[in-house]
């Protein structure tokens, strides 16, 4: 669930939330953990940015 995710300590559970990691998280989930089932998506360093300033709206 997205919602709160701005009151989140971590990212995945492994990382702090900050917006640096998510937008890495988002880009490349597995060079922060190897074992992520969260997939590389493929999507560019702008619009991660794009991305993670929509997650930090979830309050």
């Amino acid at each position: 669930m997205l919602r709160g995710f701005a009151a989140c300590v971590t990212i995945g559970g492994v990382t702090t939330n900050s917006p640096d990691n998510l937008v890495q998280w988002i880009e490349n989930p597995k060079s922060i953990d190897s074992k992520t089932a969260m997939p590389v998506t493929g999507i560019s360093s702008a619009e991660a940015r794009h991305v993670a300033t929509y997650l930090y709206t979830l309050r």
